[in-house]
């Protein structure tokens, strides 16, 4: 900072302000601006979001929307506009207006940074997303590693209780037929046996708007 002083013979409030545009303003160009929440004339500047790198500018470009691509928010009759109604917002967190970008909720990227990443990779390679990312073959596979780390967590909150990973058995439905089934982990310890099923899946907002059909066959 000392050296751009020195070579540009700006102040350095110039200088950080001309790398943070959101906080400059015209009627106190001297001054580093702040905002409060319920100036609405100031939102434009506070919730804008600006990549400091070409990089970053290609992860927002995948981050944003425009404002009318959201319709499916409003396309269901029965929860037109609900909290819990389908939306991209989950995977689409900016708005983008005018190459400018806004963040309203800072919550909405950090929470959903699981199903941002993996939209990621569905956009990136779609057939790598299927067969490795979403697929049992690979042992790196969402599901695998999910239930890999969920065992090993396990084995160090109970040291003393064996755990055994993807155990194979057989029941018979409601027909009398049999058919194969899969236990994620068991644990046997000395007073007690564990069992445990790992869902590496998000639920679906029909599963949390009370679909309980669904979410029994899930």
């Amino acid at each position: 900072m000392t050296e751009k002083i020195h070579k540009t013979g700006k102040h350095f409030i110039q200088l950080f302000t001309e790398e943070n545009p959101d906080l400059f303003s015209d009627e106190a160009p001297d001054k580093i601006t702040g905002y409060s929440f319920d100036d609405i004339e100031s939102f434009e500047k506070l919730f804008w979001v600006i990549p400091q790198t070409e990089k970053e500018k290609k992860i927002f470009e995948l981050l944003a929307q425009k404002f009318g691509d959201n319709q499916q928010f409003v396309a269901n009759k029965k929860f037109k506009g609900f909290s819990l109604g389908d939306s991209n917002l989950s995977t689409k967190p900016l708005i983008k207006v005018n190459e400018k970008y806004y963040c309203f909720s800072t919550h909405l990227p950090s929470r959903n940074k699981f199903l941002l990443f993996a939209d990621f990779l569905k956009n990136a390679d779609n057939t790598y997303f299927e067969n490795n990312f979403l697929g049992n073959t690979n042992i790196y596979s969402r599901d695998n590693f999910t239930e890999q780390k969920a065992k090993l967590l396990f084995e160090k909150m109970l040291p003393t209780v064996q755990f055994f990973s993807s155990l194979k058995y057989c029941v018979k439905d409601e027909t009398g037929n049999t058919k194969d089934a899969e236990l994620d982990i068991l644990g046997v310890g000395k007073n007690a046996i564990y069992i445990i099923e790992v869902k590496a899946g998000e639920l679906h907002r029909k599963h949390r708007r009370g679909a309980l059909k669904g979410l029994k066959e899930k």
